[in-house]
């Protein structure tokens, strides 16, 4: 027997359908009409979807898009999926081809947070743990999610740590962040050494999901003076195959 539901919430849902496939931010009339409302009934959903951060509206061209607690449901529902175990495998992998030490962080409320630590049989010392959030603007891991997670997401926590007094290490101002921050989307690697834990040097690469969504970012760090962080390096190489076939492997997953 089919179930009774509410009629307005499976209404305003195709807006949020349409958002989600769209690739760019929709002006109201548009999106109004991709999903077959008028743009006064459209507007009545929208403005309640903002209240509750399932769409934002940018403030210059008023355009829509995804919001931040809509990104967040996503986000969830990828970290509960079969995705991080594949990471987890893959991470473990890693550690024992380079005997280099591998992190795994997925994003948070407030930032990357370390699921995962898979140590080498190197001594070094690491006072980060499982479940700490990382800085974004002073890590390999945190630079990665600042270049690949949404701007609606990140855009908060980089104004946060700016205003903390902690912008990158290179001193950046915002457009140059930017410029640094699309280099690093171009490369899939990000590396860092000794900002956060003296001595200690990183390289890190986003697990992508097959739609491009960053699901997790693997980091492999090591002695600065001993290990090669460079993204040229062999660390590097190895994260560069592993993001290959983690997507790879997101998408037999989502076939099945």
């Amino acid at each position: 027997m089919a179930q009774t539901g509410i009629k307005s919430i499976e209404v305003g849902g195709r807006l949020l359908k349409v958002l989600a496939k769209m690739s760019v931010p929709l002006a109201l009339k548009d999106l109004a009409a991709h999903a077959g409302l008028t743009a006064s009934a459209a507007h009545r959903y929208l403005v309640s979807y903002q209240r509750l951060g399932l769409v934002r509206q940018d403030r210059t061209t008023l355009a829509y898009e995804i919001g931040p607690f809509a990104i967040e449901l996503g986000l969830v529902a990828i970290g509960r999926s079969n995705f991080l175990d594949a990471a987890q495998d893959l991470q473990q992998r890693v550690r024992d081809r380079l005997d280099e030490s591998v992190m795994l962080a997925v994003w948070g409320s407030y930032g990357p947070v370390i699921i995962s630590i898979e140590e080498s049989s190197k001594a070094i010392a690491l006072t980060m743990r499982v479940g700490a959030t990382l800085p974004l603007l002073r890590t390999a891991s945190g630079l990665i999610f600042a270049a690949h997670m949404p701007r609606a997401i990140v855009t908060p926590v980089i104004r946060a740590e700016y205003a903390a007094g902690r912008p990158p290490v290179e001193r950046l101002d915002r457009r140059d962040l930017d410029l640094k921050l699309e280099a690093i989307r171009k490369a899939s690697l990000a590396n860092h050494s000794g900002h956060l834990l003296p001595g200690v040097a990183a390289v890190a690469a986003p697990m992508l999901n097959s739609r491009g969504q960053i699901v997790a970012a693997m980091s492999v760090f090591g002695n600065s003076e001993t290990f090669d962080y460079s993204l040229e390096g062999p660390a590097a190489m190895v994260l560069r195959e592993v993001a290959a076939d983690f997507t790879s492997i997101t998408r037999r997953i989502g076939q099945r």
